[in-house]
C-alpha cells in the first residue's frame, strides 16, 4: 500500500442553494496533483464528475470545494474523492451522502448524525397534494420499527426520534406521502 503525503482534515457533502457541494481541508500536502470528485446514484459504480488542482506542497491548512451543478436526480446521491499525486499514485478516501438535494424536492436532514441517544429530523416540503406525510424508520434489513403521522399542513417541520431504544447500527429513514410515494430519505447512524 501507498501512503501518499497528503493529510486529511475533513470532508463534508451538503446541500447548498439546491446544488450538492462538496466541501474539505488538508494539514499538510507534499507532490499532490488534484482531487478527482466521483459521484454515484447507488454508491457501487461510481463516475468521475469534476477535478479540483491539488496545492502540490503545503504545511497549512487548505480548504477545498466543488459544486455538482450537474447532480443525478436521484434521492441520495454519493460522492467521493481520489487523491492523484505528481508521480499518478492514487488515494481514495470514503464515500459521503447527500439526500434531495434540488429542484421542489423535499429536504431531510437528520442531527446530529451518527447520534447517541437522540436525534432531530428537519423535513423542508414544498407540497403538491394535501394529505399528512408518513415517517418511517427501518433498521438496516428493512424492517419497519416506527411508523409516525407528520402535520398535513406544514411545509417545515422538525420530529424528534429517541435512540435509546435501538441498538448501534444503520437505520434508514423514509418520509412518504398518504400514497405511498418516497418524497425523501436519509440515512442513520446510532452509535
Amino acid at each position: 500500500m501507498i501512503v501518499l503525503p497528503v493529510t486529511m482534515v475533513w470532508m463534508e457533502a451538503t446541500c447548498e442553494s439546491g446544488t450538492p457541494t462538496i466541501t474539505w481541508a488538508t494539514a499538510s500536502e507534499r507532490n499532490s496533483s488534484h482531487f478527482i470528485v466521483e459521484r454515484s446514484a447507488d454508491a457501487h459504480s461510481w463516475d468521475a464528475v469534476g477535478e479540483v488542482r491539488a496545492a502540490g506542497h503545503s504545511q497549512q491548512v487548505i480548504e477545498y470545494a466543488w459544486h455538482d451543478d450537474d447532480a443525478l436526480f436521484t434521492s441520495e446521491r454519493y460522492y467521493r474523492l481520489r487523491l492523484v499525486d505528481r508521480d499518478g499514485a492514487e488515494e481514495l478516501f470514503h464515500t459521503l451522502g447527500v439526500s434531495r438535494c434540488g429542484g421542489s424536492e423535499a429536504m431531510l436532514t437528520v442531527q446530529p448524525n451518527p447520534a447517541t441517544d437522540a436525534c432531530t429530523l428537519h423535513v423542508q416540503v414544498e407540497r403538491e397534494e394535501d394529505g399528512p406525510l408518513v415517517l418511517h424508520l427501518a433498521d438496516a434489513y428493512g424492517r419497519e420499527i416506527q411508523r409516525t403521522m407528520l402535520s398535513a399542513a406544514d411545509t417545515h417541520m422538525q420530529h424528534r426520534i429517541p435512540l435509546d431504544q435501538l441498538a448501534a447500527g444503520t437505520y434508514h429513514i423514509t418520509i412518504r406521502t398518504a400514497t405511498g410515494a418516497v418524497i425523501a430519505h436519509s440515512k442513520l447512524m446510532r452509535l
